[in-house]
């Protein structure tokens, strides 16, 4: 069932600790990694690691595009650590299907290679918009020109995969490699739009999930690598 009303179930009016995972770069399963979260919590415990990737999945949704997560899973510690884990409920914010739009496209995020060239100079300009003039501290020539040997590496790495295609051997896609990993980077860090649908995508996400369980007292955000940044 798919409804805009966000009703807390009984389970929900129980959480009153909330633990909220945000992921990282690349390609990502829903709810994959607040499970990896929980089931630390539970081997902590020395609960059993029993909890499959569906229990995370709410019951109900909401139709909002900007937030389709909604609820959280109420962990049941064993007895021994019930004091200490009592109400606890884990939930996550995904973001990883708005990237996935823009590389969808083919022509949106810059290729990395070309993207990672503009690294160096950005840095430079913020070095020398802070103290006035180049500072000492970074050799700029030196960094330009290990991001250009990155860069020639990348390209033959390129080269050699594309003849063991040819040859029979194996296929790996490099390219769409650098794209899955930093294109995320890209998306967070350069554009307003993309980039901008993912930070409200975690306030949204955020509001529906305190408006959800209303006795929340504490919440706890664990994020993993760009889910840092976001």
């Amino acid at each position: 069932m798919v409804t805009s009303e966000i009703v807390p179930t009984r389970e929900d009016l129980n959480v009153t600790r909330l633990v909220i995972a945000v992921h990282g770069i690349g390609s990502q399963f829903r709810y994959a990694t607040v499970q990896a979260v929980a089931r630390r919590f539970a081997a902590y415990c020395r609960a059993p690691i029993t909890q499959p990737l569906g229990v995370f999945h709410p019951a109900k949704l909401i139709t909002s595009p900007a937030s389709p997560e909604l609820g959280a899973y109420l962990f049941n510690p064993p007895v021994a650590y019930a004091k200490d884990f009592v109400g606890f409920g884990f939930a996550e914010v995904f973001w990883a299907d708005i990237p996935e739009r823009a590389a969808d496209t083919k022509n949106t995020t810059e290729e990395s290679k070309a993207w990672a060239q503009t690294l160096v100079e950005r840095v430079r300009a913020l070095d020398q918009s802070g103290t006035g003039g180049s500072s000492n501290l970074i050799d700029y020539k030196k960094a330009s020109a290990v991001v250009e040997v990155m860069i020639s590496t990348i390209k033959v790495l390129e080269n050699l995969l594309f003849i063991a295609k040819k040859a029979g051997l194996f296929e790996f896609n490099l390219g769409q490699l650098l794209t899955d990993f930093l294109g995320d980077v890209q998306i967070v860090a350069d554009f307003k739009d993309y980039g901008g649908d993912i930070f409200e995508r975690f306030a949204v996400t955020m509001r529906h999930l305190v408006r959800r369980m209303p006795n929340v007292e504490k919440i706890y955000i664990i994020a993993h690598s760009e889910g840092t940044v976001v």
